[in-house]
């Protein structure tokens, strides 16, 4: 058509207003032009859905009240005709034209062919804008996928693995190269499709299936996991597809076993002890005042026993939720550790001489302080050698020694007991965990007091060893920095 100049201004997606996005033929002063929605021209072009001249500006009212300063810019432009860029009822842009090079007026064709060119310009701008849009939702989904922590897995309608995102990979196992393509079940098992299974059932009814926990076999072996599906259709196929969310709930069962497990132990632990005070209270309300003086000791001796076997059990909860709770502070002082092992051990020995059991101390003289917390490390010690009585034979030795130098303080309780299976030593310090042998099922304990031990050494910056020979005793060494 021998146009001189055009430009065209569209939408911005965020916004109403339309600015400069292509020209051709006009000043570089035009580049920033930006057209706010309630321009005046823009609202003119919307309500009347066709091309406006500059010649019938003057006919309508609300265009003669452009500003002078509007008007004399459309004139360095240049602007002759102004097209509008509609999809359905939205208004998307303008192409604005210039005279033609011969200066004959634009005939009716032509107008037509260039509505025709701005409606065609119209459509193919929104459908990138829809593309690009899609593009970019897509790119955030999958950055989701493969962010997420929770496991997805989706499969076609005959249940082949069609992607699986990193939560899935790390929860099975399996990378998603090793499973794409096979069938759900010949890679996590058929327990994922046995019938009341959520991928089943989901399958059946065609509805989505809330989570539930089922069995799935991982590479390292079967897992809990909470299992959801949805059935999702799929655009380019048209076809069903699953898309199966996955939860690792196996560590969420084990909790409960171990609750299960404390709930067990604790009313084994107080049965016993308290089954004793409640038959001897008994027999001395029974007996009154005439029962002989020996034998009414001796019954007092053994609920003072199992009183403090109470006493213990209930001592050693509540430290052990203290330390593990983060809620006992250490309360770092000098602390003479040879004191302390020495007040233990006197508390201590009545248990030892009732089972004839001799204590050895071997603390050289001028030991420095350290810095700790004393009831802590009377904890420590107190739990290490109270084992050590209770899993030393009848008549056998305790020895306990201090070592130090100028870093750290070690001490070492060492028996002649039972000794500890070389497979248990690296559980010994989990919670409520009790050795597995005839020798070890008579003593009576919870399994919390190396556990306490440990939390204790630990809370100081300390280290606690074991050494064991099963059937010849056993050693255990703390060392403490001594600042």
């Amino acid at each position: 058509m021998g146009i001189s100049s055009a430009w065209l201004l569209l939408r911005e997606e965020s916004l109403d207003d339309l600015r400069l996005a292509a020209a051709g033929g006009i000043d570089e002063s035009a580049v920033g032009i930006c057209w706010q929605a309630d321009h005046r021209i823009l609202r003119w072009l919307n309500e009347n859905r066709r091309i406006l001249t500059r010649n019938e500006m003057d006919r309508y009212p609300q265009l003669q009240a452009l500003e002078s300063q509007e008007r004399a810019d459309l004139d360095s432009m240049a602007a002759e005709l102004f097209i509008p860029l509609h999809v359905k009822d939205d208004l998307v842009g303008v192409l604005v034209v210039g005279p033609k090079s011969s200066h004959l007026p634009y005939c009716a064709d032509e107008k037509a062919a260039l509505a025709a060119l701005a409606n065609r310009t119209g459509v193919i701008i929104d459908n990138a804008r829809l593309y690009d849009q899609a593009v970019r939702e897509k790119s955030t989904a999958q950055a989701v996928l493969h962010e997420t922590c929770a496991g997805i897995v989706v499969l076609d309608e005959r249940w082949r693995v069609v992607s699986m995102n990193p939560g899935a990979e790390l929860i099975t196992g399996y990378s998603a190269r090793d499973a794409l393509s096979q069938r759900i079940d010949q890679v996590f098992g058929e327990e994922i499709i046995a019938s009341g299974s959520p991928l089943l059932r989901a399958t059946q009814t065609g509805e989505k299936v809330l989570p539930v926990v089922t069995t799935l076999r991982g590479k390292q072996g079967s897992k809990a996991v909470l299992l959801g599906v949805a059935p999702v259709s799929s655009i380019e196929r048209s076809a069903l597809h699953y898309l199966l969310s996955l939860a690792d709930v196996s560590r969420l069962k084990e909790v409960d076993r171990l609750k299960s497990d404390v709930v067990a132990n604790v009313s084994h632990e107080l049965r016993g002890p308290l089954a004793s005070i409640k038959v001897y209270t008994e027999l001395l309300l029974e007996a009154g005042d005439e029962m002989d003086a020996k034998v009414r000791r001796n019954w007092l001796s053994i609920l003072d026993q199992k009183t403090d076997l109470l006493t213990d059990l209930v001592t050693e909860f509540l430290d052990l939720s203290r330390l593990e709770s983060g809620r006992i502070e250490v309360a770092r002082a000098p602390l003479e550790v040879d004191r302390v092992i020495r007040d233990v051990v006197e508390l201590l020995r009545g248990r030892a001489e009732r089972r004839q059991i001799n204590i050895e101390l071997e603390m050289p003289p001028g030991l420095s302080r350290l810095l700790a917390d004393e009831d802590l490390i009377t904890i420590v010690v107190k739990n290490l050698v109270g084992n050590a009585i209770k899993f030393s034979h009848e008549g056998g030795n305790v020895r306990i020694s201090v070592t130090q130098d100028s870093e750290s303080t070690s001490f070492c309780v060492e028996d002649e007991g039972i000794g500890i299976p070389r497979d248990a030593i690296p559980h010994l310090f989990t919670r409520f965990f009790r050795v597995s042998s005839d020798a070890s099922a008579r003593v009576q304990g919870t399994g919390l007091g190396l556990v306490l031990a440990k939390e204790a050494v630990v809370a100081h910056g300390g280290r606690i060893e074991v050494e064991s020979v099963l059937g010849e005793g056993s050693r255990f060494t703390v060392t403490l920095p001594t600042r």
